[in-house]
């Protein structure tokens, strides 16, 4: 079986995000939500044009701020701190819910059941 191709193709130089922008609209009418991944840089020009966000781990690299545009928008931030032997979440949680992220402690080998989650924080610093 062959296939015979009646036009030509040729190589037209978009833009990144003109491109991301097109295909977002598509997508999002499909009924698809579209999320942002780990692009913080990006993030207040892009807000409009995806659903929600992913980050790893902006915590660690004192980058959450980059994120801001996305809860000001009313739009859902969920990320992952990742730690060797298990990050307290006492040390970022309180950032992360005043931030309105929705946001996991994760051992690198992704092993840990359950996930620590952030939740209300107990007198002790424990999830409740």
């Amino acid at each position: 079986m062959s296939i015979s191709w009646h036009y030509p193709l040729k190589s037209v130089k978009v833009k990144p995000r003109t491109t991301q922008r097109c295909i977002n609209r598509y997508i999002t009418r499909l009924g698809i939500t579209i999320r942002i991944d780990n692009d913080r840089d990006q993030m207040p020009d892009l807000v409009e044009h995806f659903d929600w966000a992913l980050n790893e781990p902006c915590f660690q690299y004192e980058e959450c701020e980059l994120l801001l545009p996305f809860s000001a928008a009313g739009k859902a931030i969920f990320g992952v701190e990742y730690a060797k032997e298990g990050l307290d979440p006492a040390e970022y949680c309180p950032a992360a819910l005043a931030y309105g992220f929705s946001w996991l402690t994760k051992t690198y080998d992704l092993g840990d059941l359950p996930p620590n989650a952030c939740g209300k924080i107990g007198e002790n610093g424990g999830l409740r």
